[in-house]
């Protein structure tokens, strides 16, 4: 076997995945790579000669669904292949300045950048307890739709069987006078085959002045199962 980095597949398996809804991107080669290279440039590479070491790396994201170690090693991954594509679509655009038309030093009035968190779930069936696949769900941020930080980052997300059931939400950043402020996040969850569900919570955010360009671990939310009844 020949020396190898296994971060190469998982990388491009992710690519592909978060590129699923735009054709012409997934299928541009150049883009792929361009994305890749930059993603594989920020990463530690895992390297391995043997079938025994693919199966070593290979547990660290195919372990039991259930693992959240598992997981978040995926929502990490997937942070920096969603900067790089959004890195590389600036790189591509006809302006290329990439710049934040609300930055926060346009304005005379100061202002302060309140960053959010990473949001993550999983949605299951209440008495099979089984991932539910198809569900959408839609966050809102104040009783508003949240935007989102790029287009990686759906809201509504939808969800899918190679996803499990899970769902994630990175909302956007806002920008306000007052340093301090209190925020109510809501999840609405629909599915033909279940009745909706609604989640709240409330989370509080410290303005500064620099965005957050990549997800914490220690800044994650990791909301309660999303348990949906079936309507029949």
């Amino acid at each position: 076997m020949e020396l190898k980095n296994y971060q190469e597949d998982v990388i491009l398996g992710l690519i592909d995945i978060l590129l699923e809804d735009e054709p012409d991107n997934v299928n541009d080669q150049h883009f792929k790579y361009d994305v890749a290279a930059y993603t594989l440039n920020r990463i530690p590479p895992k390297y391995f000669m043997s079938e025994r070491g693919f199966t070593r790396f290979a547990d660290l994201y195919l372990a039991d669904e259930d693992s959240p170690d598992s997981f978040i090693n995926l929502v990490e991954l997937s942070v920096v292949v969603n900067q790089a594509i959004e890195t590389v679509k600036l790189r591509r655009s006809s302006n290329g300045s990439g710049a934040d038309a609300t930055d926060a030093n346009s304005s005379l009035d100061p202002l302060y950048i309140h960053n959010f968190p990473h949001i993550i779930g999983k949605v299951r069936d209440a008495r099979s307890r089984l991932p539910v696949e198809g569900a959408k769900i839609t966050l809102l941020l104040d009783g508003a739709p949240a935007d989102s930080v790029g287009a990686g980052w759906p809201n509504p997300y939808l969800t899918t069987r190679p996803g499990k059931g899970y769902f994630s939400f990175w909302p956007k950043h806002l920008l306000h006078a007052q340093e301090r402020l209190e925020h109510t996040l809501r999840l609405v969850v629909e599915h033909d085959d279940y009745k909706p569900l609604t989640v709240e919570r409330k989370i509080s955010t410290t303005g500064g002045f620099e965005r957050q360009e990549i997800i914490r671990s220690d800044s994650i939310i990791s909301l309660d199962e999303c348990l949906l009844t079936p309507t029949s």
